[in-house]
């Protein structure tokens, strides 16, 4: 098979859809509450690097680092009474990653098809399933709020086998799940990665154990030139005109596929789990290791993805699947659009 070129349409339904994660309170009578964003006027102090480098002298520096910042912020805090904090949201498993929800190249669409046919007669889905599992039961879907609590459960609720079955694992102060991931439910989201069901839906929940007054921290929305605040949480007004707490549903789901420790780093980093993304990008030092190196999807589907799946042919296990391998799959559960270049006429 000749070297592939990507066409000029090429897209993936993604096949993992957290929804969004509210926000609520549960108080020491039992009751739950929605977790309120509320706004405040704060005084704080000029800190910032222009204060000292755009002055034009000592003078005018000394005053302008004695003014008052003053900011109206968006804050979410618990409220009286709170026993525990929770965090709830539900996720979509399904095939995406089978085929193409669009392809304008049937040699590339059929390439791909088999690869991932391939794949999953070897049980490759098994070991993202596991992966993205992990992330479920370690919490990191809490971002910052799992630094804030010492102790809670996180659940996860599915229906296996007509019935609803609930799996639960148990935060340390170090975050660290207290279980060894069910047989089942990894079961469960592989087979709907794979399309041997249609679809896995997963209720997932956290209860951390809470005190009344901490501060937790919802989304933060874009603050526009029409707000004079500056700090703007996401929420969504209930029926009694409370703005509810939540975390968007693309930030959930840039924990859950933070599998990516398949890729070789750049000088001076070390390897850590990336949210799996065409180029490895990673957002927090703004740098791509695998489009630095070569190693992107675009690159490795273009390049070598004839060679990988003369490798995947002649595997007999799933022990015998390369970090490529398993990359490439991964990428196309993350759906999105692949297009290469168009022709020009």
């Amino acid at each position: 098979m000749a070297k592939l070129t990507l066409p000029s349409l090429l897209s993936y339904r993604g096949s993992i859809k957290p929804g969004a994660a509210f926000y609520f309170a549960e108080l020491e009578d039992g009751s739950r509450v929605p977790v309120e964003v509320t706004q405040a006027t704060v005084k704080g102090t000029m800190a910032s690097y222009k204060e000292v480098k755009g002055a034009k002298n000592p003078t005018e520096m000394e005053k302008s680092s004695g003014r008052s910042n003053l900011q109206t912020i968006d804050q979410a805090v618990l409220p009286v009474s709170t026993k525990k904090f929770l965090m709830e949201f539900v996720v979509n498993v399904t095939p995406g990653s089978v085929k193409p929800e669009s392809c304008n190249n049937q040699a590339v669409a059929l390439a791909l098809n088999a690869f991932v046919a391939r794949y999953h007669a070897l049980g490759g889905f098994k070991e993202l399933a596991q992966r993205y599992l992990c992330n479920i039961f370690n919490g990191a879907w809490l971002w910052r709020n799992g630094s804030l609590f010492e102790t809670g459960v996180i659940e996860v609720k599915a229906m296996i086998d007509g019935a609803e079955q609930t799996f639960c694992a148990a935060i340390t102060p170090q975050l660290d799940t207290q279980l060894a991931l069910p047989a089942a439910l990894v079961e469960l989201v592989a087979s709907a990665l794979a399309g041997d069901r249609r679809v896995a839906i997963l209720r997932v929940s956290a209860a951390l154990d809470a005190y009344p007054g901490q501060e937790v921290y919802p989304s933060q929305e874009f603050a526009n030139e029409s707000t004079d605040v500056s700090r703007v949480f996401a929420s969504v007004r209930g029926k009694d005109g409370v703005r509810q707490a939540f975390m968007h549903p693309q930030k959930v789901g840039n924990a859950l596929r933070r599998i990516d420790d398949w890729y070789e780093p750049l000088p001076g980093f070390d390897v850590k789990p990336l949210a799996v993304e065409p180029l490895g990008v990673d957002a927090s030092n703004q740098v791509a290791h695998r489009a630095t190196n070569g190693e992107d999807f675009y690159t490795l589907v273009e390049k070598r993805l004839d060679d990988l799946q003369s490798s995947l042919n002649a595997a007999e296990s799933a022990d015998q699947l390369t970090p490529e391998h398993h990359y490439i799959v991964a990428v196309l559960v993350r759906g999105g659009v692949f297009s290469g270049e168009k022709k020009s006429k």
